[in-house]
């Protein structure tokens, strides 16, 4: 993808000039790499927000996604392109969802669907990556930072809901969901079972 080739090009540019060695390369042009790709996805994701007139509710649901997705590990595609890809076809389903929501929301529905995300999040996370082993201790500071970050964002959902600001609750849902359903998948890809 272009964010590596640019990644690339800082980073030789950076080498050259003689503000990095030659053994920092490869761990810049991987985190320029990362930072990049996140931009380009953030971006993407705040524009079809924009299409979709909800984007605010859009950085909401990301936010959330993210701050979870980064503890709780789950699956990853394994091009960067089919991940590309694979966040458009995901996104715009959850965007839907978001700016719909009082077509399918109930308060029975959004607390049930708040536990059971809540509930596969406690029991499955961290999940590792073929590429991303984690060790007893990175596990453990993983699952500390993501219960954290769960905590923070289900208080946030349900502070929301109760504020009567209900689209940015169910964009707050969507963002834990959505970290469940890859972890879900994450668990089931690696191990090929998901409760084991």
């Amino acid at each position: 993808m272009f964010t590596k080739i640019a990644a690339k090009k800082i980073v030789a540019w950076l080498t050259q000039s003689g503000q990095l060695t030659e053994d920092d390369r490869v761990v810049y042009e991987f985190g320029l790499d990362k930072l990049f790709s996140s931009l380009v996805n953030f971006t993407f994701a705040t524009l079809l927000g924009l299409l979709f007139g909800i984007f605010w509710q859009t950085v909401v649901f990301y936010t959330v996604y993210i701050m979870l997705r980064v503890y709780a590990g789950g699956y990853h595609a394994e091009k960067p392109l089919t991940c590309f890809f694979a966040s458009i076809g995901v996104l715009i389903p959850c965007l839907t969802v978001i700016r719909f929501y009082q077509v399918w929301m109930t308060p029975l529905m959004f607390w049930s669907l708040l536990m059971v995300s809540v509930v596969v999040l406690v029991i499955l996370a961290p999940v590792e990556h073929k590429n991303k082993r984690l060790d007893a201790l990175e596990k453990t500071i993983y699952r500390w930072r993501m219960l954290r970050n769960l905590a923070i964002a289900v208080m946030g959902a349900t502070a929301l809901m109760l504020l009567s600001l209900d689209s940015f609750s169910i964009a707050s849902l969507c963002g834990i969901m959505l970290s469940a359903v890859t972890a879900g998948l994450g668990k089931a890809k690696w191990t090929g079972k998901v409760f084991r």
